[in-house]
């Protein structure tokens, strides 16, 4: 087999995504989304198959998840197994029910005619929304004139980044950066992350108008959640 990406005959050009939240970087796990390969033939090939290969984050292992021929029902296998509609006759769509963090990584879309295959790959992000507004707590001790910002969230995937610190609200620029706590991996591969920040006024009496911003980012997608909280009792 000849695999190519020239100007003549078969080129697989790029794959999209399609989530139900029309997203085009990333699908959440349980929505429906749509995988699509995109390329073109010259007036006289056939194509013969179109397939689709998948490997793991981490892993050098790639295997086939989900073969379209010609007059027959496309097969799904391993990750996509009883996860896709079969039913489907495009060539080029695979329509996946329920997006699943298992179905996070690299896929490679293989298209097959009588003259030649080409392919292209790309990345799929399978985001587990866990940590919502209800996973932070805030406490301001008049007493002890201190701020206590607490986060604990159990069930991201995958491992996101921090975007967080002390935000100056007047200059539009952060003060401090501040890493999470820690981040363990559970045993179903999902995260469970930490965090616990205490201010104190005196620190900080050169500004008036000052907020604890902290944000999930998962690399390579819009995705972020997180807080803007106005410390010391600002409004």
């Amino acid at each position: 087999m000849i695999f190519v990406s020239g100007t003549f005959g078969v080129v697989v050009s790029n794959i999209t995504l399609l989530s139900e939240s029309n997203r085009s970087d990333y699908a959440l796990q349980g929505e429906h989304a749509s995988l699509h390969c995109h390329y073109h033939t010259a007036p006289d090939e056939t194509v013969s198959s179109v397939r689709w290969e998948w490997k793991h984050r981490g892993s050098e292992e790639r295997v086939e998840v989900y073969v379209w021929r010609p007059n027959r029902r496309p097969v799904a296998k391993g990750i996509f197994f009883g996860r896709t509609d079969v039913s489907n006759t495009d060539p080029s769509v695979i329509i996946i029910r329920q997006a699943h963090m298992d179905m996070e990584g690299k896929y490679r879309c293989v298209v097959q005619t009588n003259e030649m295959a080409s392919y292209t790959e790309f990345q799929l992000i399978v985001i587990v929304d866990a940590c919502q507004e209800n996973v932070w707590k805030t406490h301001l001790d008049m007493d002890s004139c201190t701020d206590t910002i607490l986060m604990h969230c159990v069930g991201l995937f995958p491992k996101p980044s921090a975007s967080c610190g002390v935000f100056n609200e007047d200059t539009r620029n952060y003060l401090t950066s501040v890493p999470f706590d820690r981040i363990v991996t559970l045993r179903n591969s999902t995260y469970e992350i930490t965090l616990t920040n205490r201010y104190v006024i005196r620190d900080w009496t050169s500004y008036t108008n000052i907020s604890f911003k902290c944000f999930f980012v998962i690399d390579g997608t819009s995705w972020r959640r997180g807080i803007t909280y106005k410390l010391f009792g600002g409004t």
